[in-house]
């Protein structure tokens, strides 16, 4: 009689058993784990907006896990869309046109979660309009 378990009358096997070498075992392991990964990939684009509607020549850049991306002009509107990579803060750091600089603070954000931050320049200083999660 077989000490081996059997599930709907097939044996189970063990990943030895799949295996036709020690090299071929650990090909087989790398593989899996790296489908695994790539199904927790995040790939949700995050968006930050800030009206400058009462400074139109301002510029504006986000700093966000380590990285630093320029806001395109689109009118009076600064805006960029980043997938979020780590969890922490951030800020989107706003050139005046009288040559002044306020910082929009970009509050908690984790990869994977959509998020997007917008805010509206007031007479030379940030203000939130609205920090949608969903």
């Amino acid at each position: 009689m077989s000490a081996r378990r059997q599930v709907y009358g097939a044996p189970i096997r063990s990943i030895a058993d799949l295996c036709l070498t020690r090299e071929d075992c650990g090909m087989k392991l790398w593989l899996a784990g790296l489908a695994l990964l790539g199904g927790c990939s995040p790939t949700v684009a995050n968006t930050f907006e800030v009206d400058s509607g009462s400074s139109p020549g301002a510029a504006a850049t986000l700093t966000i896990c380590g990285n630093k991306t320029p806001l395109k002009r689109s009118g009076a509107l600064l805006a960029t869309s980043r997938t979020i990579t780590c969890e922490g803060h951030g800020e989107v750091r706003v050139q005046l046109t009288n040559g002044g600089v306020t910082a929009c603070p970009v509050g908690y954000v984790t990869p994977g979660l959509k998020q997007d931050f917008r805010f509206r320049l007031d007479d030379g200083k940030c203000e939130p309009i609205v920090a949608n999660v969903g």
